[in-house]
């Protein structure tokens, strides 16, 4: 079945829909093409997008449908509430449509709690790379100092010959 809009703009949205039917195998969301690490949702008909993606799409298109395969389905059967536990040990409890259970807060927060420990991993990454190039430095330089040293010898001993040389003639 080809579907048609003589609207350029939902032509070109379709156009893209359908050149990305498997998107979602790739773990990107068909929507905003930004990698589906979190904030996400799972349709019933297999397709996955950021929750926050989907949502939207309602708004513009006033239909819930899943933008890949036009499978209608009821956003509030994947209505849920926010299970984060804050620091007064009460859970959270504000509405969420994601598979995480966290509010766009929480989601938030979590993601900033993400890049932290990324940053960490960089910096460690670096310190590492850092010491094994000064170990690698260090062991360069002592190689240069003893060849140094052998050519020095070497060189005195070929004044030594000369000087040899000179006496024999």
């Amino acid at each position: 079945m080809n579907i048609t809009f003589e609207n350029k703009e939902y032509a070109n949205i379709l156009s893209n829909l359908m050149k990305h039917q498997n998107v979602d195998k790739n773990n990107i969301c068909a929507i905003c093409r930004d990698p589906l690490l979190i904030d996400t949702i799972d349709l019933h008909c297999k397709h996955r997008y950021h929750s926050n993606c989907l949502l939207s799409s309602f708004i513009k298109y006033e239909s819930k449908k899943c933008p890949l395969c036009n499978e209608h389905f009821l956003i509030d059967s994947y209505k849920t509430t926010c299970q984060k536990v804050m620091k007064n040990k009460k859970i959270c409890g504000k509405k969420c449509y994601n598979n995480e259970g966290l509010c766009n807060t929480h989601i938030r927060t979590y993601l900033k709690e993400l890049q932290r420990e990324k940053q960490k991993e960089i910096k460690n990454k670096n310190k590492k790379e850092k010491a094994s190039l000064k170990r690698q430095i260090k062991a360069r330089e002592k190689k240069v100092l003893k060849l140094t040293k052998e050519l020095e010898n070497i060189q005195l001993e070929m004044i030594s010959l000369n000087n040899k040389l000179s006496l024999l003639e």
